[in-house]
């Protein structure tokens, strides 16, 4: 009688060791043997394939005739989704463990893929331990969450562009653009991490009541299933209408582009991007809205904001409002900048806000110097703050007092800098400041001087000390042999 059991590579340890084993020979791992690869993928195996649904532990690792490797390893089972592995690695990062090595075997079922995630980790205490594992369930519940709803998110705004593209309510000026930026999203620009539907309280004259707003029962999908979310203001929603959200729906524009309050676990961990699709009624008025979530891609960053629905028109308004004529420098040096402006301050900075500060911008070309653009977030929640500073002035310590500076100014939290370094006379940071109810008004033009004096060099000092000191020309020079002498 022939043989019935399954081929050498058919069996599924084989499968599971297999994937390990290469993955280990890809990333040239040193500190792990092919019997200790072999050990830990055969007890990551043996545990997945006792468990149903989705399962995670914490266990210490373990290699070859059980020889202590000296490490922790978070492992994982459950069906095979999108977004599992940058998000488990991200849940690690957030903690600060150092995440050493990673297998990712993923195994036919009957019940479709099995995704088997080990990520090995510095050793870790209890408490650290139990910490993560919650939060590692909290990341795996969001990624099934979205991922889970993504085709019915997808159908609910292919039904949403019909809306817009066919109401009678929206102008033809505001409606091509944002119709296209909806199609734009939708060819894998945007990460539908979420959605929900409001229905506004309206008085007789059809004007939005400033009143808690009514979820559409049934509209709430992937990361709004859970009712608690937040979407745009600091406590749970639903959320009474304040004056800045009344004064988006009074605006003839169909959409919101905007930051959520909701921090994504999802792929990413950063506040998510906000999209809100104005709805009306037969008369015109603004009777509702759909809210989406989501993170733009790494292809909605890198694209060209001359090719992206909403913002090529963004861009040519600014260079009208500077009164740069088509074709010279200045048109030119304007949109190289809005190029490489944070695209993140594009999206969410209207046209009329957004001119002053390129304008800003230009003028620092061949004059460097530290500058401060601030923009507020229009619904009171953060300020977004951009500070140049030469690169010469430009350190770590620096950019730490710059952000403390900032913080204190507004009596807010810094939440988050993004430093790029553009260019070989400057460097760019963006700081985000999170603003509390008793939030302060500083004085700008005050607080720029205060960061230029911040960031002022040893040698700067040196020079304006000897420069006020009284000396003569010939002790002046003599003395300014020191400059670039000490640190």
């Amino acid at each position: 009688m022939p043989d019935q059991t399954p081929s050498h590579a058919q069996l599924p340890l084989d499968n599971c060791l297999q994937q390990m084993l290469s993955e280990a020979r890809e990333e040239a791992i040193s500190d792990l043997s092919i019997d200790d690869v072999t050990a830990l993928g055969t007890d990551l195996w043996k545990w997945a394939s006792a468990q149903t649904g989705v399962a995670m532990r914490i266990r210490p690792a373990t290699g070859k005739n059980g020889r202590s490797l000296d490490t922790h390893v978070l492992e994982t089972v459950g069906p095979d989704r999108p977004f599992l592995v940058d998000s488990l690695l991200n849940a690690c990062t957030e903690f600060g463990f150092e995440v050493k090595t990673l297998f990712h075997p993923i195994l036919p079922t009957n019940e479709g893929a099995r995704s088997l995630i080990q990520v090995h980790l510095p050793m870790l205490t209890e408490q650290e331990q139990t910490r993560l594992l919650k939060e590692v369930e909290v990341t795996l519940h969001d990624v099934a969450l979205a991922t889970s709803d993504y085709i019915a998110m997808r159908e609910r705004m292919a039904t949403e562009i019909v809306r817009l593209e066919t109401s009678p309510h929206v102008s033809e000026r505001y409606k091509t653009e944002a119709v296209e930026f909806l199609k734009w999203i939708c060819s894998e620009r945007f990460v539908f991490l979420g959605m929900r539907d409001y229905t506004f309280k309206t008085a007789p004259d059809g004007t939005v009541l400033p009143e808690e707003p009514d979820m559409v029962e049934g509209s709430n999908l992937g990361l709004l299933r859970d009712e608690d979310r937040n979407v745009l203001n600091r406590g749970a929603e639903p959320l009474l209408l304040t004056d800045e959200i009344s004064g988006f729906l009074s605006e003839p524009e169909s959409l919101i582009l905007a930051k959520a309050t909701l921090e994504s676990r999802v792929h990413r961990r950063v506040a998510c991007d906000y999209v809100g699709i104005k709805h009306y009624g037969p008369n015109g008025n603004v009777i509702g809205e759909t809210r989406l979530l989501g993170l733009y891609t790494a292809e909605a960053y890198n694209e060209s904001v001359r090719n992206i629905p909403l913002l090529r028109r963004r861009v040519e308004r600014v260079i009208e409002l500077s009164g740069a004529v088509k074709g010279t420098h200045n048109e030119k040096a304007l949109s190289n900048i809005m190029e490489s402006w944070p695209r993140d301050e594009l999206i969410q900075t209207k046209s009329e806000a957004l001119a002053p500060i390129m304008k800003g911008a230009l003028h620092l070309i061949g004059r460097p110097r530290v500058r401060l653009f601030v923009r507020p977030d229009r619904f009171n929640r953060f300020i977004s703050a951009v500070v140049f500073v030469p690169r010469d002035s430009y350190d770590t310590a620096t950019r730490v007092k710059i952000g403390q500076k900032l913080e204190s100014a507004w009596n807010g939290r810094l939440s988050r800098f993004e430093p790029s370094f553009d260019g070989p006379a400057f460097v760019r940071v963006l700081y985000e400041i999170v603003l509390p109810d008793n939030a302060l008004t500083p004085d700008i033009n005050a607080l720029e001087r205060d960061i230029t004096e911040l960031a002022r060099t040893w040698n700067d000092r040196f020079r304006t000390a000897i420069m006020n000191s009284g000396l003569g020309e010939k002790e002046k020079t003599s003395a300014s042999l020191f400059t670039g002498g000490f640190t």
